[in-house]
């Protein structure tokens, strides 16, 4: 009896300890990701020739912006001016005027080093060379 009494004692000090370990660890990585988290910048393709995929895009950025612990900047190639939020918001954009690149290509380095992350929402398949970077992901239809 005794033994089976120490087998019980040893399983709940186990227990308790298992218990605080994982629940403090697991405190202090929300906490963690709460006061530092992920900084995504997602710019959105709005020309004329993205209104095809409209539709693909706007539900890519949805469904984007559910990410956790994480906080976008949300342009489109015509406006690179942002600020951080919580959610993937596109305001009031719809598809006009012709693409234009110039602007993003020579912000886009500068992106990679202040975000952890850049995400182009694009039907384009001719990308100029800078968005082939480190750091930047490129989602299509």
């Amino acid at each position: 009896m005794s033994f089976l009494r120490s087998l019980k004692f040893l399983f709940a000090t186990w227990l308790i300890i298992a218990v605080v370990a994982l629940g403090s660890t697991g405190l202090a990585m929300k906490n963690q990701l709460t006061s530092d988290p992920q900084r995504v910048i997602i710019i959105v393709d709005s020309s004329f020739e993205a209104g095809k995929d409209w539709e693909f895009l706007t539900a890519e950025l949805r469904r984007i912006g559910q990410r956790p612990y994480t906080r976008f900047k949300v342009l489109t190639e015509k406006t690179l001016a942002g600020d951080w939020q919580q959610e993937a918001k596109l305001n009031s954009v719809t598809p006009f005027a012709p693409r234009s690149w110039t602007e993003v290509q020579s912000a886009l380095p500068s992106m990679v080093k202040s975000s952890d992350e850049v995400i182009v929402l694009t039907n384009a398949q001719d990308l100029p060379a800078e968005f082939r970077l480190d750091g930047v992901r490129v989602v299509r239809p």
